[in-house]
């Protein structure tokens, strides 16, 4: 009867730390108490010696106040977004608007699934499921892949004057291909950062090229067979535009889900994932880690003492607002957005799991010698770190 109560006493004490959100199940692991920010640090004193010997610290992390950032709170509304999507392996991600994308990913594994993100412009995303096969069950690439590529249109869509100026240029091939442009002065001893995401429309941003300066320039464009195609050479003045680049009407926004479907072909030892749609969108693919079910043995799981923490998306980005309220006013570059077409970020430059830019992809978390915790010592640097066209 003794043991009966002691159990009940405990069972219920068990219940109202959970109902608490003190603790938390975890897999595999047990009894490591992390309840209050000085235990933070006895876990993690690697980070703590770090920031002692940093010029600028984070103002909450000289406090020792790890939970400020870290920590949720009940009913936390940043990310709507579900929890495993920050444990998706994202690997290809075309950002411009299309019907049909081309995408290339590393040979599929039997038995895998791949998650294909939708995203409407101007609306929210949407998430489907479907099954990824072996490479050896697929079909070669079609017999029309090999046709010679063919670039028309090619024009300026827009130049425009931010912190540097910009030139974009656009053009369309007869199938999917990836856009490059070699460009200068005399002769084309510059070039853009080639853009691997395969598209029928290009445009491809040229950063701090000159306002009244005449430039010659052609645009490159590879399919995914390989067949390469490039223009004649090009003039442009670079003179500022107004209203010349190619926007979509304006008018109500049609935000239903979209329906997608996905069909597969074999090049090598890559395979080729074709995502189609009967509307406009912006497309991810992710393979999916072990699916998400509570299929393990109840006797497996165990229980410890630890904070349940912010998603990497509200810690790297929204929280920030708690403090930098008016840094959202005078905001000089976008942040929780995927990168522009053809930009390669560095990974020194921290983004989220599925790629976006946020906070922390210019700004060192914790402490820096740094003036504003900048991943680069330069400013100029740290911008020519995505931007390295610029002069």
């Amino acid at each position: 009867m003794g043991n009966n109560g002691c159990f009940g006493r405990a069972f219920w004490l068990t219940l109202a730390l959970l109902l608490s959100g003190w603790l938390l199940p975890v897999a595999g692991i047990s009894g490591v108490p992390a309840a209050t920010a000085d235990n933070c640090v006895a876990c993690h004193e690697d980070v703590w010696r770090d920031i002692q010997n940093k010029k600028y610290v984070h103002q909450p992390d000289g406090a020792k106040d790890c939970k400020y950032c870290h920590a949720a709170t009940r009913g936390n509304s940043e990310s709507k977004r579900e929890p495993y999507l920050n444990k998706v392996a994202w690997v290809a991600r075309s950002v411009n608007q299309a019907r049909e994308h081309w995408l290339e990913i590393d040979g599929a594994k039997r038995g895998a699934t791949l998650l294909v993100e939708s995203r409407i412009s101007g609306g929210g995303d949407s998430f489907r499921e479907f099954p990824l096969p072996a490479l050896d069950e697929l079909e070669d690439l079609p017999s029309n892949a090999l046709k010679p590529l063919k670039i028309t249109n090619i024009r300026i869509l827009e130049v425009a004057k931010g912190v540097f100026v910009s030139t974009t240029i656009g053009w369309e091939t007869d199938r999917q291909s990836d856009s490059q442009i070699f460009y200068g002065f005399d002769k084309l001893d510059q070039r853009s950062v080639l853009d691997a995401q395969y598209t029928m429309n290009h445009a491809v941003i040229l950063n701090g090229v000159k306002l009244g300066k005449s430039y010659k320039y052609k645009v490159v464009s590879v399919d995914v067979a390989g067949n390469r195609s490039e223009s004649s050479v090009q003039a442009m003045a670079v003179d500022l535009l107004s209203g010349g680049k190619d926007d979509a009407k304006a008018g109500e926004r049609d935000l239903k889900e979209p329906e997608v479907s996905v069909r597969y072909y074999r090049k090598g030892n890559k395979c080729i994932v074709v995502v189609g749609s009967e509307r406009m969108v912006s497309v991810a693919l992710g393979i999916l880690p072990k699916k998400y079910e509570n299929s393990e043995p109840e006797s497996e799981v165990k229980v410890i003492r630890h904070l349940q923490l912010n998603s990497p998306e509200v810690t790297n980005t929204g929280i920030c607002y708690a403090c930098h309220v008016e840094y959202k006013k005078i905001l000089t570059h976008p942040i929780n957005v995927f990168p522009k077409r053809g930009m390669s970020i560095p990974p020194e430059y921290a983004t989220l799991p599925d790629g976006r830019i946020s906070c922390m992809s210019c700004h060192v978390a914790h402490a820096s010698n740094v003036e504003f915790r900048l991943v680069k010592a330069d400013k100029r640097e740290l911008c020519r770190g995505c931007h390295k066209d610029i002069s």
